[in-house]
């Protein structure tokens, strides 16, 4: 028998203090880990999209994540990982708030279907998982119809934990831009006329080419961009077709390149949207003096019909030649 008087002072000492801890932790029944919520992750902040952009992810889980605006048309891929904290995940829900906008796509592959039962409908997915996994990547594509400030994707994940702990959320914005209408470039701001005078294109109050006289002519060259879209149609019209006259290149050239629809004569040229750039040569010739010469050109591409067009002009003025005393 021990001896209650040795033991208590044995007790006060500090080494006997931890040991007698450790010994009635042992003897205790093993503690149940803390339960918690499925957690999110995304292995990058960079998102790569069909056009080639690199858009940025942003944010926390608590009050949401932020992507970088996507251009309308665009498709952007993005990786995800659920992760069940110690219990078997059941299901991930993907959610568009604004199905008429935008649109999700889900990767198929024997990989996606060997580990979901997906259920579809117009505002995304519900991926019921097969067999029990603690963790999980996720992958699904992102395709922006038209301009919002305000769409969004909700995601949900379930797990078997307990009732409180089996539902996690997670929130994630994903503002979509307009697409840029066409864009118009002159390669060279220096041109040459026929006759062997050199002009400037200067831009002061929008585009602008020093002065020609009638009878002079200069070859100018006209390019046009769809930036993320292709083109459709062309055309450049002069103000007042009495003041200029334009000239094209061979119509059997020209029908290598666009539809027969066009109207060469009037400088319309229609295009079957199979590409994104194009540049056109064409001969300007004066014919009699105007102030203000104005060539319009306007181009529309295969983007939504809020930014499918977009219009720029090019101004000279058509001096009257001086008149030299005989």
């Amino acid at each position: 028998m021990v001896n209650s008087k040795w033991l208590n002072s044995k007790l006060l000492d500090s080494k006997w203090l931890v040991l007698a801890a450790l010994l009635a932790g042992a003897c205790k029944p093993s503690a149940t880990l803390d339960e918690t919520s499925p957690k999110f992750y995304f292995p990058s902040d960079s998102v790569y999209t069909a056009y080639r952009d690199t858009l940025r992810l942003s944010g926390d889980l608590q009050d949401g994540f932020q992507l970088d605006s996507i251009t309308a048309g665009d498709t952007a891929t993005l990786h995800l990982e659920v992760d069940g904290v110690f219990h078997p995940l059941a299901a991930i829900g993907i959610r568009l708030s604004e199905p008429d906008v935008a649109e999700l796509l889900y990767p198929a592959g024997a990989q996606a279907d060997s580990l979901f039962d997906v259920a579809a409908d117009s505002t995304g997915y519900w991926l019921t998982l097969r067999q029990q996994r603690t963790r999980i990547p996720i992958t699904f594509q992102y395709h922006a119809r038209q301009a919002s400030r305000d769409i969004g994707v909700t995601i949900t994940a379930t797990s078997e934990a307990s009732e409180a702990y089996r539902l996690a959320r997670l929130t994630l914005h994903m503002p979509i831009r307009r697409t840029p209408a066409p864009a118009f470039f002159l390669p060279s701001d220096t041109l040459y006329t026929e006759q062997g005078d050199t002009l400037l294109i200067r831009q002061s109050s929008g585009y602008r080419l020093d002065a020609l006289q009638p009878g002079d002519a200069v070859q100018l060259v006209i390019r046009v961009h769809g930036v993320y879209n292709r083109l459709k149609q062309l055309r450049i019209t002069p103000a007042n077709t009495a003041d200029a006259v334009l000239t094209y290149p061979d119509a059997a050239e020209l029908d290598e390149v666009f539809l027969p629809t066009s109207d060469y004569a009037n400088g319309v040229f229609d295009m079957d949207s199979s590409f994104v750039a194009l540049q056109l040569p064409f001969r300007l010739q004066a014919l009699q003096p105007n102030e203000d010469f104005i060539l319009r050109f306007e181009a529309t591409s295969d983007a939504p019909a809020d930014s499918n067009t977009s219009t720029f002009e090019l101004h000279t003025p058509i001096a009257a030649r001086d008149t030299v005393a005989g």
